[in-house]
């Protein structure tokens, strides 16, 4: 623990401020994404193990408050627990080999994938996906995009791009964030019992939480109300341009 309190140094606190809030302002427009900022400016600070555990630790307490002012319909709540039950599947393999695979080769995947599903959000996403939508006709990209993600994200903490995309032709604006709220929750259950169970951890992954929860209650605050004020076009934009940036940003730092 001293070491921990040793390494925050203003600075240090400053940087870890920033990328809380822009992480879950993210999390709160969207419903995904904190990880894709999070866990890299982690890593820069502690290391990639503990990134990974730290960003599975908060995004669970996060979510679990987000559920707490949602309200699901038995539709909804039925999508949600076939998407968890797909990202469990995935989320195994990709723990157990996680410091194993190469990094960057799994980082490269991810990122010409992040770029290539931000373009497509930009450019053809509807303005009203879910309408006529149903499970079983986009059922096995659901599945398939939910399998991939847990695997990714057991392996290098991002999961939420292929498990969006799978989802995205589905759902509107609003019912996407919430079942993406549902989903990520349980995949972080998923994620935190499996990175103990392989010895992902640190102690004090609990202590980072405590101190950076103002930066990200802030954020979420900002990101829902942001959700809110946008059209379904727009949402769809500023999501791809998003996926876009941090695409990229994936890319640059292979």
């Amino acid at each position: 623990m001293p070491e921990f309190w040793q390494t925050l140094s203003p600075s240090i606190i400053g940087l870890l401020a920033a990328g809380c809030f822009a992480a879950y302002f993210l999390k709160g427009f969207s419903g995904f994404g904190p990880a894709l900022i999070l866990i890299p400016t982690l890593t820069l600070i502690f290391g990639p193990s503990f990134a990974l555990a730290g960003s599975a630790f908060v995004d669970l307490w996060v979510g679990l408050a987000l559920l707490t002012t949602l309200r699901f319909n038995r539709r909804e709540l039925a999508i949600a627990l076939r998407m968890v039950a797909a990202i469990a599947a995935g989320t195994l393999p990709g723990a157990l080999l996680a410091g194993k695979a190469p990094r960057a080769v799994v980082l490269l995947a991810i990122g010409v994938s992040v770029v290539a599903m931000g373009l497509r959000w930009i450019i053809s996403r509807s303005s009203s996906p879910g309408a006529g939508g149903s499970v079983p006709a986009a059922g096995r990209r659901i599945w398939a995009g939910c399998a991939l993600g847990g695997f990714t994200g057991g392996l290098v903490g991002i999961s939420a791009p292929f498990v969006v995309a799978g989802a995205a032709s589905l759902l509107d604006k609003t019912t996407l964030r919430r079942v993406l709220v549902a989903v990520f929750l349980a995949e972080g259950i998923i994620k935190l019992a499996i990175y103990r169970a392989v010895s992902v951890w640190d102690g004090n992954v609990p202590a980072l939480a405590l101190l950076i929860s103002p930066a990200v209650a802030a954020g979420l605050v900002a990101g829902s109300r942001a959700h809110f004020a946008v059209s379904e076009r727009t949402f769809s934009r500023v999501v791809g341009a998003l996926l876009l940036a941090l695409g990229i940003r994936i890319l640059i730092s292979v």
